[in-house]
């Protein structure tokens, strides 16, 4: 039996207000995981910089992780 691999994306822009959109990213991760058949089994966005670690939606992506 072959077991299919789970997946969870994430997206990060800094600032909303020029334009940044984290929808471009996720489409990019979508496709690139549907086309190997990857299971998607979350998505995470973050609105802030990518310097801090205390990002809300990138924590709980870790905490999916470990579980």
């Amino acid at each position: 039996m072959v077991t299919q691999k789970r997946v969870a994306i994430s997206a990060r822009v800094s600032t909303v207000d020029k334009g940044q959109d984290p929808e471009t990213q996720l489409l990019v991760l979508r496709e690139y995981a549907a086309r190997r058949a990857y299971v998607m089994v979350g998505e995470y966005v973050d609105y802030a910089s990518g310097t801090r670690e205390d990002r809300p939606q990138y924590q709980a992506l870790f905490a999916a992780a470990r579980r």
